[in-house]
């Protein structure tokens, strides 16, 4: 029976590739369509940095996907799309000038001249429609804005801002040299959005904190989870053939692990380690400077369904949050992903957060905490012994909270609680 309509304005969807488009990717092939028909509003012609063409596959044929045009100033400034903006860390005259462009002009980021057209293209579509629900979900958090002036200028709609990231403490923030005004400019919009919405959800306990000190709007908590549908067969509990630590997915300057190459540089048994997917290149200089190149192979991105099958052939998972201050609340959908494999896991981050709670409780692995290779080189000689003895099996942790075709619900929900009054 249709309810009502529900309509998702995100940046990342397929081809796109990387963490920002699987959230709402897996959310939409559990969405009750039949209640709140889905559409998605997305850019046309965007510069992602990352794609996996086969991502395209997986979109439910019951979403109805609308392409806006979108400019980028990436399109004209880069020959790599979505470099010149995208607020990684680089060196040279170059990059910090672009860098301070980037942060001081294009606020609060470089899809910014999105937010018209998208406002005009989604008004349109909602205008007489009754009742609504809209999703904004950022990065980039350019999508809430033209999700605050929607709701503006149609107050009876039932806005969710889904923030997978901070906007004031996103880890990028610091390499983009803002000034005291963009700043205030940042802090005016974030809090404009906040105090806007309906409610915000986000993906993790640390970062609803973080959000509920900055708002009087409910803050609800919906993980990242894993989508049981696309996961590889089970296979028997064997094994692994090799000794191997695998990392799926982007590594950025923020996840470099010297912790890790120290460890493995005083290992005296065989090991390989694949990093597969887009390493930046001060982690390739620290790998380099170990004397692990023969042993730590960089390899280019795999669709996803080759990196879900890889999970399941390795003998540890690698995770590494970001150093930064906000690290002890990022929970990415790839965590989730690994615990699905059942592979353990050996995970590094700060000494207390999410990550660090998620993997004592489901023991599924080994958290090591940020500073101490000593201990990295323990867990390592350990995992290899059980290794040795035919013990390092998989164990798939109990999951229910996490499978997305629950968590997908849960908007529905949030719709209900805040309009139970009408739904009696």
């Amino acid at each position: 029976m249709n309810v009502g309509r529900a309509v998702l304005i995100t940046y990342y969807w397929p081809p796109a590739s990387g963490p920002g488009v699987h959230r709402w990717l897996r959310f939409s092939r559990h969405w009750p369509h039949e209640r709140w028909p889905l559409t998605v509003f997305v850019p046309e012609r965007a510069a992602y940095i990352e794609t996996d063409p086969t991502l395209c596959k997986l979109v439910p044929d019951a979403v109805k996907v609308h392409k806006v045009p979108i400019v980028e100033p990436a399109q004209f400034i880069s020959n790599k799309p979505g470099v010149a903006f995208a607020g990684e860390k680089g060196t040279g005259f170059r990059h910090a000038v672009m860098a301070w462009i980037r942060g001081n002009f294009f606020i609060p980021d470089a899809r910014v001249f999105w937010v018209k057209p998208l406002v005009r293209h989604v008004h349109r579509e909602l205008k007489g429609s009754s009742p609504l629900m809209l999703i904004t979900t950022g990065p980039p958090h350019s999508v809430h804005l033209a999700g605050l002036q929607v709701k503006r200028r149609l107050p009876e709609i039932f806005w969710i801002a889904d923030f997978r990231d901070p906007w004031m403490e996103v880890d990028y923030l610091h390499h983009l040299r803002l000034t005291s005004w963009a700043r205030w400019i940042h802090a005016r919009l974030e809090r404009s959005v906040l105090q806007g919405a309906d409610v915000v959800t986000t993906v993790s306990p640390g970062l609803q904190r973080l959000l509920k000190a900055k708002t009087t709007c409910p803050v609800v908590v919906v993980p990242n989870g894993f989508d049981p549908t696309l996961l590889p067969p089970a296979q028997p509990k064997s094994n692994p053939s090799e000794f191997s630590i695998l990392h799926t997915g982007t590594l950025p300057a923020e996840r470099n692990v010297p912790e890790l190459w120290e460890a493995l540089q005083r290992l005296q048994f065989p090991f390989t380690v694949h990093l597969v997917g887009q390493v930046d290149t001060s982690i390739r200089q620290s790998i380099q400077a170990y004397g692990l190149q023969g042993k730590v192979h960089v390899l280019p991105p795999v669709p996803h369904a080759e990196a879900l099958q890889r999970q399941r052939q390795a003998a540890l998972l690698l995770v590494v949050a970001n150093r930064t201050d906000t690290s002890q609340g990022i929970l990415t959908g790839k965590v989730f992903e690994y615990l699905a494999s059942g592979r353990p896991i050996i995970a590094f981050g700060p000494m207390e957060g999410d990550l660090c709670h998620l993997i004592q409780e489901l023991k599924a692995g080994w958290y090591i905490p940020f500073g101490r290779p000593d201990i990295a080189r323990q867990v390592l000689e350990e995992a290899y012994h059980s290794f040795c003895e035919g013990r390092l099996l998989s164990r798939p942790p109990h999951l229910g909270p996490y499978d997305s075709r629950k968590l997908a619900l849960e908007f529905e929900k949030l719709f209900y609680q805040k309009n139970k009054h009408n739904y009696q």
